[in-house]
């Protein structure tokens, strides 16, 4: 193993992969071309196949997608993976010696190459390289991957791992979609080990170019806007980790070629032909008819979806900055300062408040929104989002949160005692009696003051039965006011207020109304805290 380099200038590294894989898909181009030429000339001069050749062209020349190997392609192709290698390790910008490439290796093409470059990325910078292949158990030929990917991790002398998923599917979820939440887990389960040795960690996957128009088409279907449509980067660091897909350049046909070239095996999975699957159907169906009446337009899609990109990534460092300035929390969004007529802008800073808040959001919801975001303040409709979630307004903010059940409605009523040192919980709120001087935590209910709720007794009652219309008045206040009234100036929302309680002593004595303020004149000792199970909602 040579000594590790340090990782070339990022954009020098770019120049170099750009120009190995000009090269290389130039007289890989040139030499399909030849292959399709020399297909015409062998349909002869019978009659049938001019006629068939002339009504469906390419499609019945039968080309080999793959070409012979010959020397100067064998280089070129060592030449790209080389650059590609460089590329990758600068993008990473690590010690090598301190991280570990996590390959997920399921032994087709694609994950093939992506282990023959984690191999190569060890011998010339001296990452560590761990290979692993999720057993699913859902296929007969599990047996066969696995003996192939043993071979191809022996022949490479990559360590291979074998984690065998438990895929429960059923109500809803598809064997596909609870195989891929499995084997994403079971991947990302050994980055958090490798994190738990000291290292760093990449998560390598074999996205490639195919997949990335497949995406944008499934995309287009589902009405996704910019960042739907953008499709993969190379590497993202997020709160999974570092995942890097470093064959977003090649099509599947370069990636076999490739491997050919290089003497590496591969297998194919027999489910990539099933139609019922949509990304198949889109494979096999759609993109094939649409590059025979478009030649370019796989090309076509690759720019339109790094153009989405790149106007997605600058939208975002606007509406980022817009949103430090309006979200109180990141539940709440103060919009009093929008200018609602500016549907661009507020469309785009709504979608990214809830997907940040709950980490998905449909369309329709950001219109709904909208709409409640126009109505008048005392017109607070219910957008429901994806369970438990919900969105409304209140007054002029924007606000996300779980409604209350009606268990936990029913378990907020009564008397109830509470002392000091202990707690009590209904439904999804914790009640307890604390000194005034204790720090609050974050997940705690606050309310803007309208004074102390401070007061002597450390023994109370809380009473959540009181009718809501009556008034009150509140200590360092002159008059009373309706409890809802002190409630909308506390910017206390209708969904918080059944977990407010009024608190008494054990003489029966009214002492203050849960955050809102104290009523008697007493000495502020204790408050009560209201903390709910997770930090959610205002």
């Amino acid at each position: 193993m040579t000594s590790p380099l340090a990782p070339p200038n990022y954009a020098s590294a770019q120049r170099a992969y750009r120009v190995a894989l000009q090269n290389f898909r130039g007289l890989l181009g040139r030499q399909r071309a030849a292959q399709a030429q020399a297909a015409r000339q062998a349909l002869g001069t019978d009659p049938t196949d001019v006629a068939r050749y002339a009504i469906t062209g390419r499609a019945q020349l039968n080309v080999p997608t793959l070409v012979p190997a010959s020397e100067q392609l064998t280089a070129l192709a060592q030449q790209l993976m080389t650059q590609l290698s460089a590329l990758v390790h600068s993008t990473l910008a690590v010690a090598p010696a301190r991280c570990r490439l996590v390959v997920g290796l399921s032994g087709g093409a694609d994950s093939a190459l992506v282990l023959v470059l984690a191999a190569r990325m060890a011998a010339q910078y001296g990452y560590q390289v761990q290979a692993v292949h999720c057993i699913h158990g859902l296929d007969p030929d599990d047996a066969i991957w696995l003996e192939h990917n043993q071979a191809l991790c022996a022949q490479l002398g990559v360590a291979l791992t074998t984690p065998q998923l438990n895929i429960v599917y059923g109500g809803g979820v598809s064997p596909e979609d609870a195989s891929r939440q499995e084997r994403y887990r079971a991947l990302l389960g050994e980055l958090r080990a490798a994190e738990a040795q000291g290292l760093c960690a990449a998560l390598l996957l074999g996205h490639q170019a195919d997949d990335q128009i497949e995406s944008f088409m499934l995309a287009l279907k589902r009405g996704s806007g910019p960042q739907g449509l953008a499709g993969m980067s190379m590497l993202v660091r997020d709160e999974r980790g570092t995942l890097v897909r470093p064959l977003l350049d090649l099509h599947k046909h370069e990636v076999e070629q490739v491997l050919t070239l290089l003497n590496v095996p591969y297998v194919y999975d027999l489910s990539n032909s099933y139609l019922k699957f949509e990304r198949n159907f889109v494979r096999l169906k759609v993109l094939p008819q649409l590059k025979a009446r478009f030649p370019g337009v796989a090309g076509a899609i690759l720019r339109s979806q790094k153009l989405c990109r790149y106007e997605h990534d600058l939208a975002q460092r606007l509406v980022q900055e817009k949103l430090m300035q309006l979200r109180r929390d990141p539940w709440t969004l103060d919009f009093a300062p929008l200018d609602l007529s500016d549907q661009a802008l507020t469309t785009i800073l709504v979608r990214t408040f809830i997907s940040e808040a709950i980490g998905c959001c449909e369309f329709n919801h950001v219109e709904q929104a909208l709409t409640l975001m126009a109505a008048g303040h005392d017109r607070n409709g219910l957008v429901m989002l994806t369970p438990p979630w919900a969105l409304s307004t209140f007054l002029h903010y924007l606000c996300i949160y779980q409604p209350l059940s009606e268990h936990d409605l029913t378990q907020l009523t009564g008397r109830h005692e509470l002392k000091l040192g202990t707690a009590l919980t209904f439904g999804p709120y914790r009640y307890e009696l604390v000194p005034a001087a204790a720090p609050h935590q974050s997940n705690e209910l606050r309310a803007q003051a309208l004074g102390s709720c401070a007061f002597a007794a450390d023994n109370v009652v809380l009473d959540f039965d009181y009718a809501r219309g009556q008034a009150l008045r509140l200590q360092g206040r002159a008059h009373a006011r309706p409890l809802k009234k002190l409630m909308i100036a506390a910017e206390i929302a209708p969904w918080l207020r059944p977990a407010l309680p009024l608190i008494y002593d054990l003489s029966g004595e009214l002492l203050a109304v849960a955050l809102l303020g104290t009523v008697a004149d007493t000495a502020p000792r204790y408050e009560l805290r209201i903390s709910r199970s997770a930090e959610v909602g205002r």
